[in-house]
């Protein structure tokens, strides 16, 4: 091979010059994301020099030590030793400029905004083009001085996609913090509804992210798929955790959830709400629940394992059953190697331990489950098994299926509709 190189691997892209390599990749085999940035020579196959890599016959790991997450590189136009990528860094998404041979950080652009997908660049590498959101607007086209521009100039934005948001009134969001049982700290970003009032308890949604491997910024969560501003209008809170698992806060934190699925990463949840309710905020009353794919698996949890929290569950495309799953999944191998490092044909009653279905018994949470039909990641019948439980149990509890979708709701007529479900959902059983 060219270059040896553990667990995932993503972008790999040739230097201008053709002298390198460069590419994202796992710091180990059990490393759930792709986000150290490496570099290897393309003759030779002698090492990379730089100040900070550790030593390795083929390969140099640029960002050693770094606690947070790149997630998208390229190399910078017209300097051939230089490469540009974009971070998940806590609930910040900066890019930086790093030099091949002195790996040294320098950050670009603006910390206001939440970077979708990478930048691109002029021919000669001084302007610099991104795609970004805020808080208070979704994604624009932005554009700056580029890479040349030290210290970065603030970018400039150049489309008006939405002019109608001018007009409407949005829920405030902040990054918030709390100490977990343990002590650990976890950070999450929360959404205030529309006229918030200081000394009033309001009803609140936890929306946990996918992945696990994934983090929710401090952006626009306007979306088909994030909640927090439809349910802002109408009355209610919304917190978006970045539980431990979450990226953005180096692979140790990233892997701090391995073996222990629904385990210390979903108490971290439930401190979180708890530090809500302790602050005089929410209602402890009023808390629902919901969540795609790995969301989704969470809000199955809390529906059966932690039911008497919740007062409205929605698990979407989630999880209920890890031994079904595993046989049947596009991603088993993964799930096995990188998140339980347990295989489960060598452990079965580890793995329906963290399964929802186990728990059906405590189970009392109106749930409305969602799944694509077409879902090969997590397919239906991971809800339709749960559904059939709900069923059976008494439980208040719908299942919606879309046709022709996969992981995710594509179709925009199935996310008005979607939409509309959840938010139905909440105010009925949470409200």
């Amino acid at each position: 091979p060219f270059v040896r190189t553990e667990g995932k691997l993503s972008s790999p892209r040739w230097s201008p010059d053709g002298q390198w390599i460069g590419w994202l990749g796992a710091t180990a085999v059990d490393d759930p994301f792709a986000g150290s940035l490496y570099l290897a020579p393309v003759r030779g196959g002698g090492q990379v020099s730089c100040e900070t890599c550790p030593p390795a016959p083929d390969r140099a790991n640029l960002t050693t030590g770094y606690q947070g997450t790149a997630t998208a590189f390229m190399w910078q136009p017209g300097a051939p030793a230089t490469a540009v990528f974009v971070a998940a860094e806590r609930q910040m998404t900066p890019i930086y400029r790093i030099g091949v041979n002195d790996a040294r950080r320098h950050r670009l652009g603006s910390p206001l905004l939440v970077v979708s997908g990478a930048p691109t660049f002029s021919a000669d590498g001084t302007r610099m083009a991104l795609v970004a959101n805020t808080p208070s607007h979704p994604n624009e086209v932005y554009v700056d001085n580029g890479p040349a521009s030290i210290p970065p100039s603030a970018p400039r934005r150049l489309t008006t996609l939405n002019p109608q948001l001018d007009g409407i009134a949005l829920g405030t969001q902040e990054v918030i913090v709390w100490n977990a049982r343990d002590g650990m700290s976890i950070e999450g970003v929360l959404v205030r509804p529309v006229g918030f009032r200081v000394g009033q308890r309001y009803p609140l949604i936890v929306q946990p992210h996918g992945g696990p491997e994934a983090a929710d910024p401090n952006g626009w969560n306007g979306t088909y798929s994030r909640w927090g501003q439809m349910l802002a209008g109408a009355g209610f809170m919304t917190l978006y955790p970045n539980y431990r698992g979450s990226i953005g806060r180096g692979p140790q934190f990233a892997m701090a959830d391995h073996k222990d699925l629904m385990g210390k990463e979903f108490e971290d949840m439930l401190d979180g709400v708890d530090h809500l309710v302790a602050s005089g905020l929410v209602d402890a009353s009023r808390v629902g629940i919901g969540g795609g794919s790995y969301g989704g698996y969470t809000s199955a949890w809390a529906a059966t394992y932690a039911s008497d929290r919740f007062k409205a569950a929605i698990p979407w495309m989630g999880i209920s059953n890890w031994i079904s799953m595993t046989g049947t999944s596009d991603i088993f191998l993964e799930n096995s190697t990188v998140h339980w490092n347990l295989v489960m044909y060598e452990n079965y009653d580890k793995y329906w331990e963290r399964s929802p279905l186990k728990y059906i018994d405590r189970a009392n949470t109106p749930s409305l489950i969602v799944h694509g039909a077409a879902d090969p990641r997590v397919p239906p019948g991971q809800s339709i098994e749960l559904y059939t439980a709900l069923k059976w149990k008494g439980v208040p509890v719908e299942y919606v299926s879309y046709p022709r979708e996969g992981h995710g709701v594509a179709e925009r007529a199935h996310q008005l509709d979607f939409m509309q479900r959840v938010l139905g959902w909440f105010v009925k059983y949470v409200r």
